[in-house]
């Protein structure tokens, strides 16, 4: 069979997977804006202080999507969110970074998850050590 018989891709498979992908796109600003309201309001989980630490040091951040100023809310350091957390928030923290891993497609901002979750491998380490 020759090459020109053989479609790369499908319309409809083409269309879907664009569908995905915006789909994707629309979660990943949904959360961000979840967390900078949660932090705003005072409610705010371990993983809204790291989405809206990476809102403020992105350099691609689109603050017209924000629903609150992130310049305006305060800010932890990165590493502190682990601290004090027990083995369930560490769990729910996980699944979150690694929800934000699996949403985001700027290169950067993949470091970012990626270097969260290597902290908090480095964190669970370090306990295990101490306690045992």
């Amino acid at each position: 069979m020759s090459r020109q018989t053989i479609p790369s891709k499908r319309p409809a498979e083409a269309q879907e997977a664009a569908w995905v992908a915006d789909e994707d796109r629309f979660v990943l600003q949904q959360s961000r804006k979840k967390a900078a309201i949660r932090v705003k309001g005072g409610r705010a989980q371990p993983i809204d202080w790291l989405a809206v630490t990476l809102a403020v040091i992105d350099p691609d951040h689109n603050a017209v999507d924000d629903e609150a100023d992130v310049e305006e809310l305060d800010l932890v350091e990165p590493e502190s969110v682990f601290e004090g957390l027990g083995d369930a928030q560490m769990a729910e923290l996980q699944k979150g970074i690694e929800s934000y891993l699996a949403l985001e497609t700027v290169r950067s901002n993949r470091e970012y998850w990626t270097v969260c979750l290597h902290l908090m491998t480095l964190l669970a380490q370090s306990l295990m050590r101490a306690c045992c």
